[in-house]
């Protein structure tokens, strides 16, 4: 079927101007689905989805302006309408491959009606802002998507988590599990069983704002090829983790209690290829131990910004700082001192963010400069650190990325190259305090 682009935009121009749009959103919906020239333009935005958002590309609304009548009309509608329509609306999704619903309009039935039309060749799904989806919605979606691999699950109360079992056997090729804001997740749920497969296609999974208990932690036991972790919990299911997923190679955790944190960073010390970390303190600062700790971690990347700042970056908090000059120079000393046990190896070079923290001063700058290769440094937020000190930092992290991007020289062993750039870092560091 092949429709001009004329008659695409009579029918958005008659839904804008139609008191009553549901019937011609339904009909601009069906027609965009199976026409093969939407579907050429689809493949071009974007390899491999097909995506269609009725009411902004036919309300073309924008952020700042007012909704058209069109879209006000649907938004007043009474929630047994809008679920008619989203019912009706998921049977028309024939061939696309990625599918997002939201709203208090989406229920089990479309989730089912999307996963009948959908099929086999849906691979990503999003269902987030609703209180009426349950286990069984996708229970059903999981009998329908063998080759599903995103699964993102945002703001569902009534999701208990009966159903990831179910998921893990039936969608083998699931890399992505999403799990944030359910409150009601891993409540009493069995994956101890061993009618369980092991889900080895898994490669991230994100337990955030859950309730968990002894179920979370038997899928990470089966999740042996896991290599990001994203988690806000207690510090039982990173142990879990760093125990049953030696291939872990990011972890992401947000706590507000320190004695979490010790745990959390005395478990990752067991992670062997640990490469990214990712620490998000909330309502509290790091300790100098707890920072010269995370230094020992044979870390290529660490990411230490504050948990106000990943809120509202714009807004300065002055006296709520996660770090502290102290905190900088003991994280700094770890590091250094893990590199001169590393005799001859290999230099890699490092990223270090440290957004939010507002009680850095020249102190902290001082002792960053003494770091090996810093090939990258994200201090956004950090407004106690003067424009020179600024320009030194810059100095460092341009030097570092040059040399980082030079470590592979023909004709030269690693050793030697670590050797120049040691050379280099020192020479860099003589000149930069000659000139300060």
């Amino acid at each position: 079927m092949h429709l001009p682009d004329a008659v695409i935009k009579n029918v958005a121009d008659r839904l804008v101007q139609q008191p009553d749009s549901q019937a011609v959103l339904v009909s601009l919906m069906s027609m965009c689905g199976v026409c093969k020239q939407w579907r050429d333009v689809a493949r071009h935005l974007e390899e491999g989805v097909l995506h269609f958002d009725a009411l902004r590309a036919c309300g073309r609304n924008r952020v700042g302006r007012p909704l058209t009548p069109a879209e006000l009309t649907f938004r007043k509608s009474s929630t047994a309408a809008k679920k008619a329509f989203f019912q009706s609306a998921a049977r028309l999704l024939t061939g696309y491959t990625e599918v997002v619903l939201a709203g208090e309009g989406i229920t089990d039935v479309t989730l089912l009606e999307a996963a009948r039309a959908a099929g086999d060749k849906l691979v990503s799904i999003e269902v987030k802002d609703t209180s009426t989806v349950t286990d069984a919605g996708f229970a059903s979606l999981a009998l329908f998507t063998p080759r599903l691999v995103r699964l993102r699950l945002t703001n569902l109360p009534r999701v208990r988590g009966g159903f990831i079992a179910g998921l893990l056997e039936r969608c083998p090729r699931l890399e992505v599990l999403h799990l944030e804001n359910l409150p009601s997740c891993w409540e009493g749920q069995g994956f101890s069983s061993p009618s369980v497969s092991r889900a080895k296609a898994l490669r991230t999974l994100s337990i955030l704002g859950c309730k968990v208990d002894m179920s979370a932690a038997a899928l990470l036991a089966k999740v042996s090829e896991l290599r990001s972790f994203t988690y806000d919990g207690p510090p039982s299911l990173m142990r879990v983790a760093t125990t049953f997923c030696p291939k872990l190679e990011e972890v992401s955790y947000t706590s507000s209690c320190p004695e979490a944190v010790n745990e959390t960073v005395r478990c990752l010390l067991a992670a062997r290829n640990l490469r990214t970390l990712e620490m998000t303190p909330r309502n509290m600062a790091l300790q100098p131990e707890q920072l010269h700790a995370l230094g020992m971690l044979p870390l290529t990347e660490l990411r230490l910004n504050s948990f106000m700042y990943n809120q509202q970056p714009a807004i300065n908090r002055a006296s709520q700082s996660h770090l502290d000059n102290e905190g900088v120079r003991a994280l700094v000393d770890s590091i250094c001192h893990r590199g001169c046990l590393m005799t001859g190896a290999f230099a890699k070079p490092f990223r270090l963010s440290l957004c939010g923290a507002t009680a850095l001063t020249h102190d902290a700058v001082s002792a960053l400069l003494r770091l090996p290769l810093l090939s990258e440094l994200k201090i956004d937020g950090c407004f106690r650190i003067n424009s020179m000190d600024k320009m030194r930092l810059v100095a460092k992290v341009k030097a570092g990325a040059s040399l980082g991007a030079s470590t592979v020289l023909c004709g030269r062993s690693a050793a030697e190259s670590a050797q120049d750039q040691r050379a280099f870092a020192s020479h860099l560091h003589r000149m930069l305090r000659s000139i300060a």
